[in-house]
C-alpha cells in the first residue's frame, strides 16, 4: 500500500524541515508549493502564485499516484477542503493510500509573522490562520 504523508501548518511552524526529516526516513517524493515560488533565487509568495502552484503541485501528485509512489506534501492546507484536495489528487488511480496528517504546532500571526523565512505578509497570514481547521485525530494521524 503506498502512503501519503501530508505536513501541515501556518508559515514559520517547521513544515518543511518536518518533511525532509520524513522524506529522509521513508525515501518517498516531497512535493511543495513553495519550491514553485522562488523566482531568481527569491521567494515570491501572492494567494494568486500559490494557486498557481497547488495546481502543479496536484498535478505531481496525481502523476506519483498513477506510479505507485509514497509521497510527503508540505504545504499550509488550512481546511480540511484543502487537505481533501490533495487526498483526492492522490486517489486519482487505483491507490488508496495509507494517510498521515501532521499538523504543526499552530501559532499566533506574531509568532509565525516572526519565524516565517519567507515574509509571507501579514494579511495572508491572518487569511490562513482564520480559516485554520485543525485535523480530527479520530481520522488518524
Amino acid at each position: 500500500m503506498s502512503q501519503l504523508i501530508i505536513i501541515r501548518g501556518l508559515p514559520g511552524s517547521g513544515k518543511t524541515k518536518k518533511a525532509r526529516e520524513l522524506q529522509s526516513h521513508y525515501n518517498c517524493m516531497l512535493i511543495e508549493p513553495d519550491a514553485l515560488l522562488v523566482e531568481d533565487g527569491e521567494y515570491r509568495y501572492t494567494h494568486e502564485r500559490h494557486a498557481y502552484a497547488m495546481r502543479r503541485c496536484l498535478e505531481m501528485v496525481q502523476v506519483c499516484s498513477l506510479m505507485d509512489a509514497d509521497v510527503i506534501f508540505a504545504d499550509v492546507l488550512p481546511s480540511m477542503d484543502d487537505v481533501g484536495d490533495v487526498v483526492r489528487a492522490y486517489c486519482v488511480g487505483w491507490a488508496k493510500p495509507d494517510l498521515m496528517v501532521n499538523d504543526m504546532p499552530l501559532l499566533t500571526v506574531e509568532e509565525s509573522m516572526a519565524r516565517n523565512c519567507h515574509k509571507v505578509r501579514r494579511e495572508d497570514i491572518e487569511r490562513m490562520a482564520a480559516t485554520w481547521q485543525p485535523w480530527p485525530a479520530e481520522v488518524g494521524k
